[in-house]
């Protein structure tokens, strides 16, 4: 008995380890095909990486490698279906291969946010997307490598353990994979709304690289799904025991990742970003200055001058070149010409000191620079004799800067020389802008602004660490100057607060200067009506530099910086309402969708009352300062709507309330009705107000108005507005019936009515008795 009972146990102990390499002889033909596919596909990645320099893409590579050795070990288990040797090979390196496909991509999003310039946007700091993503994978990779390698030991218990192991490693890659599809969707979600400068210019199909990272992310989450559930099978599952699973879920889907890369995402090759920032390509070329100057150009191709292509756009400071000028021959560094993208903002400790004191003017315009006009400026002083160099005409040449200068003219370095009367540079400016077919209200220019005593409280001593502004910054200046501070009011006896006290605070504080530089170049593109206007490029490049100044400087609020801050929120929010209609095309589902957010101020709204947080710790001081105006609304709070003298409209109002009697928010809508009917009180005043009373006003009048709901109406309101409850809606669409009546303000052009059919489209023919004034006053009927 007791041998019979030792021979059932061996027998059940058999059983439960029904242990087999292969339940099939592996296919010959399959597999060599695998090596031959794998191993052209890993040539190809191979000397693109060479070509390119794209080292950050060797993990990659590195994959294909090891898919062409993994199928190699078929073709040898295909001769003999118990070696341990080609069974491991192929078991671990086809296992691992995709966590280094995903070492890769990963790297990818990184060096595409940087590109971009869009690491505001990203989810996770961006100097951390790497090293967070890359870690996850190598974890996976030595759980699935270290499973493998114990399963290869033999025994039932290690054999277990391993397969354990191994579908650890291939959960922690699908979640390591989600988490990255994730980030990705949500920063593609966020630059789409909040586009940088880069992703305007379109050198960068952002888009496209990330459709890619979608694509073989979802291909290698797919395989390793797959995989997962073949191992939780175990060794006698049905996955495992049939081969065409493994080519179809594993083998396809991986040539397929390779192919996509191969052929989509890099159309030149990996052109899309560059393994050195762009700082380090200079110092590199500007380190060979000197070497073989009989060589001209030497150094103008290869892989540089892809990198260079790649992120070609605007300029750079090249300091090293122009620190080592006086040094190097002049015939030598007359070969460095480099053209370079805005990439990431110089330090200030490498801007070389030439012009204006010390400042550097940079051309910010996408067109190339010279450091030999650079150190030839420096070496020697500006005469007659000597050339101002000049850049290359941008698009839209034709069209005037606001100057009456027209881009092919601009000199690319204004020196000290420029500023002494007769410079050329200046001449020409100051010639032209008398006959400006941009600025129609130029005759209007404020006497204020050329005073003497005017133009010496604009003198101040030089800032330290003062930003460089380059000379299509001046005829943007200029062009603010002349025609579009006196098109924001159009009123002579205010314009001289946006024409010299907001450039004299601009002066003091520079992300003021960029707001106003950006607004200069929104009224540009607005007055040259074309599509996809270089403006709008310029305009979003200053206005990313004042938020970044701005939230430096929100960080301490105090009566230094309050007019300053005051002044960019006020400018911010005219920027916001005029840029809208100035971005690219959408597709038309989501062009729907971010139009309603926008009209209904998803973004604006909150900007216009966050101008709180500056008026309330510092109001007393602003009260007293120069631009007290722009917060004093007369006798706003006399104003009684209640009785007020009969008015059509504001009886269409009062009918309102029968929206929301049986509402429970019906005191928030009361509250709003009462600013609304406030604001319409108020506007109306000023028709039959005398001259001189009217002169006293100062700023906030006509347009005032309107903006006066935004500001005073309940946080509740809002809240309402936004879930897009029908009572809210209903009075939203009379706000907008107000705001039509400042469209001809060009920043406000066109939102009264967009607000209107908006909410009109939102409510449907139910509620549209309600709302049949603003419908007819916007011309919708």
């Amino acid at each position: 008995m007791d041998g019979s009972s030792a021979q059932d146990t061996a027998a059940a102990a058999a059983a439960a380890f029904d242990f087999k390499l292969y339940r099939y002889t592996p296919s010959l033909p399959a597999a060599i095909v695998s090596v031959a596919i794998f191993a052209a596909l890993t040539a190809l990645h191979t000397w693109r990486i060479l070509r390119a320099r794209a080292f950050y893409f060797t993990a990659f590579t590195i994959g294909g490698l090891f898919q062409t050795i993994g199928y190699c070990g078929r073709i040898w288990s295909h001769f003999d279906t118990l070696s341990i040797g080609g069974f491991v090979i192929q078991a671990i390196l086809i296992l691992v291969a995709p966590a280094l496909y995903a070492a890769s991509i990963y790297m990818i999003l990184g060096r595409l946010i940087r590109t971009v310039k869009a690491e505001h946007l990203s989810l996770i700091p961006v100097n951390w997307v790497t090293r967070i993503f890359v870690a996850g994978d190598v974890v996976a990779f030595t759980l699935q490598a270290g499973g493998g390698g114990v399963q290869a030991a033999g025994t039932l218990v290690l054999y277990e353990a391993g397969e354990k192991i191994i579908i650890a490693g291939l959960f922690v890659q699908i979640v390591v994979f989600g988490f990255f599809v994730v980030t990705s969707l949500l920063f593609h979600v966020r630059l789409s709304r909040n586009p940088t400068v880069t992703a305007l210019k379109g050198g960068t199909p952002w888009r496209r690289y990330l459709y890619v990272l979608y694509a073989t992310s979802a291909i290698i989450l797919i395989r390793s799904v797959f995989r997962v559930v073949e191992y939780l099978q175990g060794n006698k599952g049905y996955l495992i025991s049939h081969e065409i699973f493994l080519y179809i879920f594993d083998t396809l889907l991986m040539v397929i990742v390779m192919t996509i890369f191969l052929v989509w995402m890099f159309p030149k090759p990996y052109a899309i970003i560059s393994t050195l920032p762009v700082e380090t390509l200079v110092r590199w070329k500007a380190s060979e200055v000197g070497e073989k100057p009989e060589t001209p150009g030497k150094y103008q191709g290869g892989a540089l001058s892809t990198r260079l292509a790649a992120i070609r756009g605007s300029f750079i400071l090249v300091y090293v070149a122009v620190i080592r000028a006086n040094r190097t021959p002049r015939r030598r560094l007359a070969v460095y010409n480099v053209g370079t993208a805005e990439s990431s903002a110089p330090r200030k400790d490498r801007r070389a000191e030439l012009a204006f004191g010390g400042m550097l003017f940079a051309n910010l315009s996408g067109l190339e620079a010279s450091v030999d006009v650079i150190s030839s400026r420096r070496r020697q002083p500006h005469t007659e004799d000597t050339p101002i160099a000049t850049s290359d005409p941008i698009p839209s040449a034709d069209k005037s800067l606001g100057a009456g200068v027209s881009p092919s003219r601009i000199p690319a370095v204004l020196t000290p020389a420029s500023h002494t009367s007769g410079a050329p540079g200046l001449s020409r400016l100051q010639s032209s802008s008398n006959h400006d077919p941009a600025t129609p209200h130029s005759e209007h220019l404020s006497s204020s602004a050329a005073t003497p005593a005017t133009v010496s409280s604009l003198i101040r001593a030089p800032i330290a660490n003062a930003p460089s502004f380059g000379i299509n910054d001046l005829a943007l200046l200029h062009h603010w100057t002349v025609s579009t501070s006196i098109d924001i009011f159009k009123s002579a006896p205010v314009d001289s607060l946006w024409q010299v006290t907001f450039p004299r605070i601009g002066f003091e504080h520079p992300f003021v200067a960029h707001a106003i530089l950006s607004l200069a170049a929104l009224h540009l593109a607005y007055i040259s009506a074309t599509k996809n206007s270089p403006y709008v490029v310029e305009a979003t490049k200053h206005h990313e530099q004042a938020i970044k100044g701005f939230q430096d400087a929100s960080n301490n609020i105090n009566n230094e910086n309050s007019e300053a801050l005051l002044a960019w929120s006020l400018l911010n929010i005219i920027y916001v309402f005029s840029i809208s209609k100035q971005l690219p095309d959408q597709d038309k589902r989501t062009a729907a969708r971010l139009r309603r957010d926008r009209v209904l101020g998803m973004e604006w709204i909150p900007m216009a009352r966050g101008i709180n947080a500056v008026l309330v710790p510092t109001y007393q001081y602003l009260k007293d300062g120069p631009i007290s105006s722009l917060i004093t609304l007369g006798n706003w709070n006399e104003l009684d709507p209640a009785v007020s003298l009969p008015e059509p409209v504001d009886a269409q109002l009062c009918r309102l309330k029968e929206t929301w009697t049986t509402n429970n928010d019906a005191k928030t809508y009361d509250e709003a009705l009462h600013i609304l009917r406030k604001c319409r009180m108020y506007v109306l005043q000023f028709k039959s107000m005398n001259p001189q009373t009217l002169a006293q006003w100062g700023f906030n009048r006509d347009w005032a108005g309107p903006l006066t709901f935004i500001h005073f109406v309940p946080q509740e309101y809002v809240s309402l507005l936004h879930q897009r409850q029908p009572p809210a809606l209903v009075l939203f669409a009379y706000f907008g019936a107000f705001m039509h009546a400042l469209d001809d303000y060009w920043f406000f052009e066109g939102w009264g009515k967009d607000i209107v059919e908006v909410v009109d489209d939102l409510l449907g023919s139910y509620w549209r008795s309600w709302i049949t004034w603003p419908i007819e006053y916007v011309g919708l009927s």
